[in-house]
């Protein structure tokens, strides 16, 4: 339940920013957290997965904070890919 709600409330944070012109591309996922996280939740650690960047619970549930996700969608010097990736493709 606690990464459905990171998954919900890292939604609504990126949406507002990208809305006010702060991040270029953001796509949301409303409804879809729970499906996510579920997903997630049901596979083993060294499972490999290939998650559609609306499916931030995947990535919450696999370890990358709501703090690495804002640096991608910036673009600033936190952001893993250093810039080699368009916002919400997260390393």
């Amino acid at each position: 339940r606690k990464h459905d709600l990171s998954a919900c409330q890292s939604r609504r944070h990126h949406h507002h920013h990208q809305r006010q012109g702060r991040i270029s591309f953001y796509c949301t996922n409303t409804g879809e957290e729970a499906t996510a996280v579920g997903t997630a939740a049901a596979l083993a650690d060294d499972d490999m997965i290939w998650p559609h960047y609306r499916e931030l619970g995947m990535f919450l549930w696999r370890g990358l904070t709501a703090q690495e996700m804002c640096d991608a969608n910036i673009g600033n010097e936190g952001n893993l890919a250093q810039g080699r990736n368009l916002p919400v493709h997260y390393c």
